[in-house]
């Protein structure tokens, strides 16, 4: 079956920034392909296991430095959102988008996330955040770029980081997966097949050496500035879909 180029051309760049951020291949990938004319779920097809491979890679190599406190956190308050945000993402328009991108330039400041999640934080906290990260996410599919602000907020050591984020975004792609199964939409394996493998040498050739590069110290700041670019691309995006 044929794939067109610009879906491989995406899809092997958003790979390399899933490498180094943990999110960015549902993230990123999805409003790219979106623009370029591909259908939602089309899309989400072709994004969706190529994120949940990337993403057990990374878990499988760093399991043991993952955060459980956070895991078991989304567990409880993120997934119960995710089915319910998307119920009412339907009756959305592109507004919510355009506000999600102007909130997530904010969070991108560490004195904003200081305010919203202090590192003291008490667990009720904690859970509240990460409850409406679970809402968001269904309602926009945005929760994507929430998950790394809050992760940067509780973790440390850039592996630790990573783990936990792949970690927490393999849950939201299990209930993605399930509501596209439950809804019996259409995948074509072969495409899907086909961006899983240059997904996968792009994390397994081009990203894991670039995350082994990156200095712990300057991994927080250059977390602040993927969280920045994507905030900015997502308004750009948006307004673009209002306007024409």
């Amino acid at each position: 079956m044929f794939i067109a180029i610009d879906i491989c051309v995406v899809i092997f760049f958003v790979a390399i920034l899933q490498s180094l951020f943990g999110v960015g291949v549902l993230l990123v990938g999805t409003p790219i392909l979106m623009l370029l004319g591909y259908p939602y779920f089309e899309v989400l097809s072709l994004t969706l296991p190529t994120s949940f491979i990337i993403s057990v890679s990374q878990v499988y190599k760093y399991h043991k430095q993952t955060n459980w406190y956070l895991v078991k956190k989304a567990l409880v308050f993120i997934i119960p959102m995710i089915p319910i945000g998307m119920l009412f993402a339907s009756y959305l328009g592109n507004i919510v988008g355009i506000i999600m991108g102007v909130f997530l330039v904010f969070t991108s400041f560490n004195f904003v996330v200081n305010r919203m999640l202090p590192p003291n934080a008490s667990s009720t906290r904690l859970s509240t955040v990460l409850f409406f990260t679970g809402l968001i996410h269904g309602t926009t599919n945005l929760g994507g770029v929430i998950l790394p602000s809050v992760i940067n907020q509780k973790c440390v050591v850039k592996q630790d980081k990573l783990a936990t984020t792949a970690v927490i975004y393999i849950l939201f792609q299990l209930t993605q997966i399930a509501f596209i199964i439950i809804s019996k939409y259409p995948v074509d394996v072969t495409k899907s097949g086909i961006c899983i493998l240059i997904g996968f040498f792009a994390y397994a050739i081009v990203g894991k050496k670039l995350f082994h590069s990156i200095k712990s110290e300057g991994y927080t700041k250059y977390i602040r500035l993927f969280i920045r670019l994507v905030a900015i691309m997502l308004i750009s995006i948006k307004l673009y879909d209002l306007i024409k």
